[in-house]
């Protein structure tokens, strides 16, 4: 979702905030999790958003799909469209 949805759309996505089991939170986990949640709403236009590599960055092809070679070796997955650090 973040990247085909939200960045395709030109959209800058942060990093996911996700409480599992959200349903059946004991009291002190639900406590956790809205302590570590405010933060979260307070950086929403501040924080650094996923570096995903750019369509016409030179990194894909014509058909959208990365290149041979333009991976960092071990990588995969949806990492595979994020801009190796400098």
């Amino acid at each position: 979702m973040q990247h085909g949805l939200f960045w395709f759309t030109g959209m800058a996505p942060l990093e996911p905030f996700a409480v599992y089991d959200a349903n059946e939170l004991p009291q002190d986990r639900f406590a956790a999790a809205m302590q570590a949640y405010g933060p979260r709403l307070d950086g929403l236009f501040t924080d650094e958003p996923v570096p995903f590599r750019s369509l016409v960055g030179g990194d894909y092809g014509r058909d959208m799909r990365l290149l041979p070679g333009v991976e960092s070796p071990g990588t995969a997955g949806l990492d595979l469209h994020v801009r190796p650090q400098a």
